[in-house]
């Protein structure tokens, strides 16, 4: 797993110079143009590519010479840009400018499944400006807000800078992740600065005004009368784009330096192409937009860390296929949300919006009413009660506790567990997911599988898990008498 934002007392080398560098000379960030930048990011977990020349958006989850979703790439000879402009050449350029979780858009040879070698680097953050307010949920910050956008956080969000738990109004922040249905910006990578810079967002053109030279993102007002356009012949609604300018005194205003169109694979067509993001719209079973990109699903698609069920606005995958005329005709889905509970419901504590499960008593489900979709038996989390068994797809935001994205409710009741999530820590014999222990010592000795559903040892199981790579757990077991669950059995993603 990556560092954690709890944990942000000390701060890796890397990430430390990745933002003094950001914010060098006097804390302004020059050139930003869009169109060389990435746009949405994840962990990273589960590789693709197929082989052959192809493009990779995602977040940086380690270096040597650098990891894009799951896939090593050789850095060694890559040109690194940053914020529009070349940084230069080879590893030296990607540890001194890049750091873990920034999303970047790789473009080079994609070798096969974990091996690549990289032509060029793009970074772009996703905003960057003064904190107007910060959320916080036992003594920790969970949700930011900047020039008007939501910044979530996540145990996986990986931090720089002088660490977040001190923010405070008006401090600055630089963020790098990928936006959701609702506008927020789900965190890969935040760094603060304690100096101003030039402020930055993303976003489609609304009321736009060609008299008065303005327009809006996100409710903040856009001054273009003095921006250069980059890759732009005209400004037109609906239009994605890039800002960067200076904030006025009141920060309702952002007179903008300049404007280029976002443009998140920069290529019309690749033989590879691998895009991590949330699903912004499920057109139909066989069509979905994930970041603007129309994607096309068919019966050969194949499904990891779910299945086409799970397919519906908000969740956050990786697909992997092939780019024509700007579209995706996937071969693979790799769910991202995949942190799953399956359990009877103990409880529906509707004021809190919390749900627990029975035998995951130590799991909190957050739900959010308009943000959580729930299907099946009911159709509102107000309706789910102590008498329904539930699937639920969710984001992790603690060790214990899930945001649920998806909950999938049928009516009566069930003695059968599920608990899928990272692996937290293992203390033989304990493997602890989602803050929940699962003793691997109760389990039956032909129960274990490897992440390609091999049978394998329970020494060989644990040697994997405990191999220092960042790795999923699905558990299934049965409740007792005492509604204790007994696992049955254990499966490495």
């Amino acid at each position: 797993m990556g560092r954690s934002f709890k944990n942000s007392g000390g701060v890796g080398f890397s990430l430390i110079l990745a933002a003094a560098v950001i914010f060098a000379c006097g804390g302004e960030v020059v050139g930003d143009l869009a169109y060389t930048g990435g746009g949405s990011g994840g962990s990273g977990i589960d590789g693709g590519g197929t082989g052959g020349t192809g493009i990779s958006v995602g977040s940086v989850s380690d270096f040597g010479s650098i990891y894009v979703n799951g896939v090593r790439y050789d850095t060694s000879n890559a040109e690194i840009f940053v914020e529009g402009q070349s940084k230069g050449f080879g590893d030296m350029t990607v540890s001194e400018q890049l750091a873990k979780g920034m999303v970047v858009r790789v473009e080079g040879e994609i070798e096969d499944s974990q091996n690549g070698t990289a032509r060029k680097v793009y970074f772009n953050d996703d905003i960057r400006g003064p904190v107007e307010s910060v959320r916080w949920i036992d003594s920790l910050p969970v949700a930011l807000t900047v020039l008007g956008k939501e910044i979530i956080l996540q145990d996986t969000t990986q931090i720089g800078g002088h660490g977040i738990n001190s923010l405070e109004v008006g401090d600055w922040v630089q963020v790098s992740g990928f936006e959701d249905v609702d506008g927020r910006i789900r965190a890969t990578f935040v760094t603060d600065s304690y100096i101003t810079a030039k402020a930055n967002i993303k976003g489609e053109i609304i009321n736009l005004n060609t008299i008065n030279k303005q327009f809006e993102i996100h409710g903040l007002v856009i001054d273009y009368r003095y921006a250069n356009l980059i890759d732009i012949d005209q400004l037109s609604p609906d239009l994605v784009v890039e800002v960067t300018g200076d904030l006025s005194a009141d920060h309702s205003t952002l007179v903008a330096d300049t404007i280029g169109r976002v443009d998140i694979l920069g290529a019309d067509d690749s033989p590879n192409i691998e895009l991590e993001g949330i699903i912004s719209e499920k057109v139909s079973d066989t069509e979905i937009l994930l970041d603007g990109v129309t994607s096309f699903l068919d019966a050969q698609t194949v499904y990891s860390g779910g299945d086409f069920s799970d397919i519906d606005i908000g969740v956050l995958v990786e697909i992997e296929g092939e780019l024509i005329g700007g579209m995706i005709y996937v071969e693979k889905i790799i769910f991202r949300d995949d942190v799953k509970v399956e359990a009877n419901v103990k409880a529906n504590d509707v004021a809190q919006s919390e749900i627990i499960l029975v035998g995951l008593q130590d799991i909190t489900i957050q739900y959010v009413d308009g943000t959580t979709k729930v299907t099946g038996d009911v159709g509102t989390t107000a309706a789910i009660t102590s008498a329904d068994y539930v699937k639920i797809i969710g984001r992790q935001i603690l060790p214990d506790t899930l945001t649920a994205v998806h909950i999938i409710v049928k009516s009566g009741l069930n003695d059968t567990v599920k608990l899928q999530g990272p692996l937290e820590s293992y203390s033989d014999p304990i493997a602890t997911i989602l803050g929940h222990p699962v003793n691997l010592a109760l389990i039956p000795d032909d129960s274990f599988e490897s992440p390609e559903g091999v049978s394998v040892t329970r020494e060989d199981f644990i040697d994997l898990i405990t191999a220092g790579d960042p790795v999923f757990v699905s558990a299934k077991g049965q409740l007792d008498i005492n509604e204790e669950v007994v696992w049955q059995n254990i499966t490495a993603d």
